[in-house]
């Protein structure tokens, strides 16, 4: 009757002009076993999924390390308004004399906390 559902009676009435390919089949059959084999491994994977997380978790806090990565890029002054202002190379020269000062003013053993200032100088050839 063409409603999209198939009765019974349909399918007898049909039996004979009903193709069944045995290869998709099988393939078919298989597939629902190897789903159906999956489905008891799946509490067992998400159980160790889940501890693996928290344990990634535990020894790389992603809260602490974004505080952390924020703090840096303000420091060395990483905004994106700032990256796109450099557009010469004098503008990235004095960008890298900016970083390598900033750099030194978080390094614990630089030039600018041991030595005495008038043994330091800065040369480029």
């Amino acid at each position: 009757d063409h409603d999209g559902k198939i009765s019974p009676q349909e399918m007898r009435a049909h039996l004979k002009s009903i193709n069944i390919h045995l290869d998709i089949l099988r393939m078919r059959l298989e597939l629902e076993g190897a789903m159906s084999q999956m489905i008891v491994k799946l509490p067992n994977f998400a159980l160790c999924m889940i501890c693996f997380v928290l344990g990634l978790y535990t020894l790389s806090p992603a809260a602490g390390i974004s505080v952390v990565n924020h703090q840096l890029a303000s420091h060395f002054e990483l905004s994106s308004d700032q990256l796109q202002s450099i557009r010469t190379f004098d503008d990235i020269y004095d960008f890298l004399q900016r970083f390598r000062e900033k750099n030194e003013e978080l390094m614990p053993l630089s030039p600018q906390y041991w030595c005495e200032t008038r043994y330091i100088q800065h040369q480029y050839d």
